[in-house]
């Protein structure tokens, strides 16, 4: 027979027997099948402006595939039916349903959703189940983040399936959430000079999972999350600060990235570094004139209004500009506590805080005696702490730490040149050059947070008290090592980072090695340890590490004791690993911008080198727009102290900013750093040195024409307390004058014309 005819025979055959179906369910006394007794039959909604009601009916209906996930919900006991529509623009809709007149169908219950075909029971996935939202026992579900376009599947039952009749549902449209659900529609905020908030709302916010997870704060795929953006100021330096509308707990995080689109890398993220529950981030080492991305959600999923803003204060004229940072862990101020800044042996200026922070920028001089003391007279000292900050760039001049001592804390002689990082930063490790065993004890947590939810893997306490290290393998093979504290009751944790081809802070994921076991005594990787990371009930041993030639580890060891007492270090290489000294692209230990009669000399020192190209030098009027002057070839790889030199010809009147940029051999740049001058084109000014004085100054200064001259020096009161005379020679002045045994303390230095008595230059001194 033929098997196309056989095929049409046997169709023929089961048309006319389902045909029969509903005939013998009616002699039954039972009601056939709905036609959207299952999803593929599903009646078709159309979304619309407002409700205008469907009539359905679940009478005859029967259970749907058990392949479908269940509702969960509104007793599911089958007999459902099924309907679909389409997603607006919006991402968000409302299904509504009310009971028909003289229906038994009172009570119902209804899940929505997803599907790549209505016959692919496998992949239909649950979007959210209701059972008494709407009117009565009738459900009703607001949806929102859905994606516009896309089908989704309404599944409708009676509560219990006991009860049959018809029923009424609706879909109508509603306004999405707000505006800025993702970074390329973040709200822009401006960076003022003092704290400006802007309202916002995170209600009916989608979630934006697709960047870098911020990893704190309870964020989940069902946090709600806005986002907001801000253009970095000259300083680099902002505080974002955030308060309660109707939500009263949130967290926020900070992320560079090089467009709205990614990549994204997060700088921090915070939860409750306020008095409040609300956040607040301080950060000091972004590029001037770069866009950065804020995403602020709720705790775990919660949702409400709040207040957001960014600022900064204004960077000075003067050579240089440090910051002072002021906190309060309580919210409650300092009382009659302040920080007083005296410069030149001048009055104190006092600053303090009223609430939880304050932040003020300070404009300083080359050669200015800054003198820094700390009142400690308010209640509650172990809720304040301050930090000194040198920028553009946030290097560090002083931290305070919690309990800050009374009196005078830290004096120096502003000379401009960025310092040094420390070893308690992960930018300041100390390098680990060859295999030798070490010591060393831990002192803070430095200037920087260099650990985020992201990065501090088993150690939950973040940086307690601890140093980081730079490694580099010059053989590859297997390391290990001991941490002995010097007091065997000392508890000291560790994570290490690795193997990575270059040296890169702050560190970025979670750590390979990890240790944050409570107990006390000798830690490491080894002594028969396979794991790679342990908790507080650790036994404080984690496995070696396997590294090939050139391989870079970074190593962060952490006194949780905070005893501040030695521990040495001792290496275990096997299978032919060694220890090199490892290097930055370049390690800079000093930079300066020197103002002479017309020009400028910018003047630096590398401590090593690796791979380095040439240092392209750049010049600013506002420290956020900078162009090229000017590039000097590099060393190239060094482990020896380098100098360079490079002189602008045409500064610009007034403040210039100058960013060196180191760029290695493949032509990536690294991070700039930037310094100033001050240029005036006639040399106006009058320079002393060194500051403070003890026996003898040096004084240069321009001279518009030669003659004899007369320096004199006057105490606080004006009393007039050594003289002199010197010839004066036109052009640039270069000359050492003696002084008498001085009182310590300030003084003014005038030179005038011997002839007429014109003063000519002034400038203040400390005596030591």
């Amino acid at each position: 027979m033929n098997s196309q005819k056989t095929m049409s025979v046997l169709e023929c055959g089961l048309s006319r027997a389902l045909a029969i179906v509903p005939v013998l369910l009616a002699l039954a006394g039972q009601a056939a099948p709905p036609a959207n007794d299952d999803p593929c039959g599903a009646t078709n909604l159309t979304v619309g402006a407002s409700c205008s009601y469907s009539t359905g009916t679940n009478s005859g209906a029967t259970a749907s595939s058990s392949s479908i996930p269940a509702p969960g919900c509104a007793n599911y006991q089958g007999g459902d039916v099924w309907f679909k529509c389409t997603v607006p623009a919006s991402g968000a809709l409302q299904i509504a349903t009310a009971t028909s007149s003289g229906s038994q169908l009172t009570d119902g219950g209804m899940a929505v959703y997803t599907a790549s075909a209505c016959s692919n029971y496998s992949s239909f996935a649950l979007i959210d189940c209701d059972d008494d939202d709407g009117s009565g026992n009738m459900p009703l579900l607001q949806l929102n983040c859905l994606t516009p376009g896309a089908v989704i599947y309404i599944r409708f039952w009676e509560y219990g399936n006991n009860r049959f009749g018809n029923f009424r549902i609706c879909v109508t449209s509603l306004t999405g959430g707000p505006a800025n659900q993702d970074p390329c529609s973040a709200t822009t905020l401006t960076v003022g000079t003092s704290c400006s908030s802007s309202s916002a709302t995170n209600v009916n916010a989608c979630n934006s999972s697709d960047t870098e997870l911020p990893g704190c704060a309870a964020y989940s795929s069902n946090s709600k999350d806005v986002w907001f953006k801000f253009v970095a100021p000259a300083s680099g330096f902002v505080a974002i600060e955030s308060s309660s509308g109707s939500l009263t707990d949130g967290a926020m995080a900070l992320y560079s990235a090089p467009s709205c689109s990614g990549p994204f890398d997060m700088i921090d993220c915070v939860d409750d570094t306020q008095s409040s529950y609300m956040p607040m981030i301080t950060y000091s080492h972004l590029t001037p004139g770069d866009t950065y991305y804020v995403r602020f959600w709720g705790y775990g999923t919660a949702s409400g209004t709040f207040n957001i803003c960014v600022h900064s204060p204004a960077l000075g004229g003067g050579s240089c500009s440090y910051l002072l940072e002021m906190f309060d862990s309580n919210g409650n101020g300092w009382g009659s506590s302040h920080v007083g800044i005296s410069i030149n042996g001048g009055a104190a200026t006092n600053y303090t805080v009223t609430d939880d922070y304050n932040a003020v920028m300070l404009t300083f001089n080359i050669g200015d005696i800054l003198v820094v003391t700390y009142d400690n007279s308010g209640s509650n000292q172990n809720q304040n702490s301050y930090l000194l900050r040198q920028l553009p760039g946030g290097q560090g001049i002083f931290n305070s730490g919690r309990n800050p001592s009374a009196g005078v804390v830290h004096t120096e002689t502003v000379d401009c040149i960025p310092p040094s990082a420390v070893d308690e930063d992960c930018i300041g490790g100390i390098t680990v050059c060859g295999s030798q065993s070490f010591s060393n004890n831990a002192q803070g947590v430095g200037f920087e947070k260099d650990l985020n939810a992201n990065t501090f893997g088993c150690l939950a306490a973040g940086e307690r008290q601890g140093t980081w290290y730079h490694i580099r393998a010059s053989h590859g093979g297997t390391i290990g090592f001991t941490i002995a504290p010097a007091n065997s009751g000392d508890d000291y944790d560790f994570a290490l980072w690795g193997p990575m081809s270059s040296l890169s802070c702050p560190v970025d994921g979670a750590p390979a090695r990890c240790s944050f076991s409570q107990y006390s005594g000798d830690t490491g990787l080894g002594n028969g340890a396979s794991d790679t990371s342990e908790g507080q009930y650790g036994d404080k041993w984690v496995s070696t590490i396997n590294v090939a030639t050139n391989d870079v580890l970074i190593l962060y060891i952490s006194n949780f004791s905070q005893s501040g007492l030695q521990f040495d270090l001792n290496w275990t290489l096997t299978n032919g690993a060694s220890l090199d000294c490892t290097v930055l692209p370049v390690e800079l230990i000093g930079l300066e911008a020197s103002a002479k009669t017309d020009h400028v000399r910018i003047d630096w020192r590398t401590a090593t080198e690796h791979d380095l190209s040439h240092f392209q030098v750049e010049r600013s009027a506002d420290a956020e727009h900078f162009a090229s002057i000017g590039q000097v070839t590099a060393m190239g790889n060094s482990l020896t102290e380098q100098n360079y030199a490079l002189i602008d010809p045409e500064p610009l009147p007034g403040v210039n900013y100058y960013r060196l940029v180191p760029v290695d051999d493949d032509g990536t740049p690294n991070e700039g750093h930037i310094v100033s001058a001050y240029f005036a084109r006639n040399d106006e000014d009058l320079h002393i040195y060194p500051q403070p004085v003890t026996d003898r100054l040096h004084v240069a200064f321009q001279l518009p024409q030669d003659g004899a001259l007369l320096w004199r020096v006057t105490d606080p009161a004006g009393r007039t307390v050594d003289t002199g005379v010197m010839a004066g020679e036109h052009g640039r002045m270069e000359r050492d004058i003696p002084l008498r045994p001085l009182d310590p303390g300030a003084y003014v230095l005038d030179i005038l014309d011997r002839t007429s008595g014109t003063p000519l230059r002034q400038a203040r001194f400390i005596q030591r």
